[in-house]
């Protein structure tokens, strides 16, 4: 993992606790060591123009992963995107490492994300 840049957010919402720091670290690492976590998407489905335009353009945004008790980055949101740099064979994505979340907001932000971001055909409303 080569580390490319690290921020220090001060959470500013109104229901904030005064003085709470969210640390962040945006860092390149090869796709192929992430892990994928339990998605709600079981079949990501990646058509082959999106792998294509991965292996031109490479990831554009970053993965958001956080650390798990053993050291591995595990993708919150970018299982699609992962999924497409190792299928494209890239040295490299850009990771956003967030504080590891509760299980219940994972689960409730991944099935409100792809329901209204970018649905499986699986899923529908």
């Amino acid at each position: 993992m080569t580390l490319s840049t690290r921020t220090t957010a001060t959470a500013t919402a109104p229901h904030a606790l005064d003085d709470e720091q969210v640390e962040e670290e945006l860092l390149r690492v090869d796709p192929a060591t992430l892990v994928v976590g339990a998605n709600v998407r079981l079949d990501p489905r990646l058509r082959k123009t999106y792998v294509d335009n991965v292996r031109q353009r490479g990831v554009l945004e970053p993965v958001i992963a956080y650390l798990d008790d053993n050291g591995r980055l595990v993708v919150l949101r970018g299982q699609r995107r992962t999924l497409a740099a190792v299928q494209a064979q890239r040295p490299w994505v850009r990771v956003m490492v967030v504080p590891k979340p509760d299980e219940a907001d994972r689960l409730t932000d991944q099935v409100t994300r792809t329901i209204t971001g970018n649905p499986s055909p699986s899923l529908s409303v």
